[in-house]
């Protein structure tokens, strides 16, 4: 299938590992050009020369997203560096480490921040160069935690409130032909995230849990969920309009 991408310009966050590093090599695959933004500058250097470097149009930023205010610097100054950019894909996002329920106030705020304030700093700046261009693909990569609560609350409830973000701001613009949407992955092996840690750590108990849970009963990876945010950032996806679509293995 012909996507219709090619020479996008395309921008995603979270993009040094998981699925935000395989959807660099997903995009450029398909001829567009990728922007990537994370904290580890090596990991970013090392995929950007992988798919081809800036002679192919593909760059990378390094920096630190969870501070407030750094989704709008570091936006703000690749608008001005690179110019727009068609698809915006925000994959950066985690628990933080924070699972007591009665957490402090504070603590619940950057787990809101890192799962949703980024995204919303980046749209911020992006959106409105899309709405005069009149083409846009904003894809957010939320969690089947958002559904069901089996994680760390704090995680889930922000997942939660970005899948209602994503169907607000679809309603919003997906008359200027910029399309909201986003995936709802189940667990993932993706190194030094939760799931990595805890199979090593407990890895019986987990493989338990995940075939008790998930009829497919096994890990997802990151090459299984990229393909349908490459169609809901394609020109196919014009009548997906937040849409969430649900990637659990088989859970729901």
């Amino acid at each position: 299938m012909n996507l219709g991408i090619k020479n996008k310009r395309v921008l995603i966050s979270g993009g040094s590992n998981g699925i935000g590093k395989e959807l660099a090599f997903q995009f450029a695959k398909e001829g567009c050009k990728v922007t990537l933004i994370a904290r580890s500058e090596s990991k970013l250097k090392k995929i950007v020369k992988k798919i081809g470097g800036k002679r192919k149009g593909h760059h990378y930023y390094s920096i630190d997203l969870l501070p407030e205010g750094n989704g709008t610097y570091i936006s703000n100054k690749i608008l001005k560096e690179l110019g727009n950019h068609d698809i915006i894909v925000h994959s950066v996002g985690g628990a933080l480490g924070v699972g007591n329920p009665l957490a402090d106030y504070f603590d619940w705020m950057k787990v809101w921040r890192f799962n949703v304030g980024i995204a919303i700093e980046i749209n911020n700046v992006f959106v409105k160069p899309l709405v005069k261009k009149k083409w846009g693909r904003i894809v957010h990569v939320s969690s089947i935690s958002a559904i069901d609560g089996d994680a760390k609350i704090a995680y889930a409830a922000s997942k939660s409130y970005l899948n209602s973000y994503t169907k607000g701001m679809s309603k919003m613009y997906s008359t200027k032909n910029i399309i909201f949407s986003g995936v709802m992955p189940g667990p993932l092996l993706t190194p030094g995230k939760f799931w990595s840690k805890q199979m090593k750590s407990n890895p019986n108990k987990v493989k338990k849990f995940i075939q008790q849970h998930y009829s497919i009963k096994r890990f997802g990876k990151a090459n299984e969920i990229c393909p349908f945010i490459l169609l809901l950032a394609s020109q196919h996806s014009s009548y997906a309009s937040g849409a969430l679509i649900n990637l659990d293995g088989g859970k729901y």
